[in-house]
């Protein structure tokens, strides 16, 4: 994003349906937070039950950012979760690959 002050860089939060290829792209930050990520996995968990795509198994990378609570907020809904492999981007092929585009 540009601003008065030059570029600054911006945070997206992607979650990728890999069998329907349906995308939720969270709203982007410049500061992501610990609250900020919790709330976005309780925004995307309240849109896929909404529109019933069922959602079992959520597959994250070691980030810092995803602590606790962002897997409580989805082992509160029965959602299981999955940390990929260190420093292996392939193991989040099809996010990597929507990034690309």
């Amino acid at each position: 994003m540009l601003t008065l002050k030059g570029f600054r860089e911006l945070y997206l939060l992607i979650f990728l349906h890999v069998e329907t290829r349906r995308v939720f792209i969270a709203p982007a930050t410049d500061h992501p937070t610990e609250a900020w990520v919790k709330q976005q996995a309780e925004s995307f968990l309240e849109h896929t039950n909404e529109t019933g795509v069922g959602t079992a198994l959520v597959m994250r990378d070691r980030d810092r950012t995803f602590t606790a609570s962002f897997d409580d907020a989805l082992k509160a809904e029965g959602v299981k979760f999955q940390k990929g492999a260190y420093r292996s981007p392939n193991t989040n092929a099809f996010v990597e690959r929507f990034i690309q585009t």
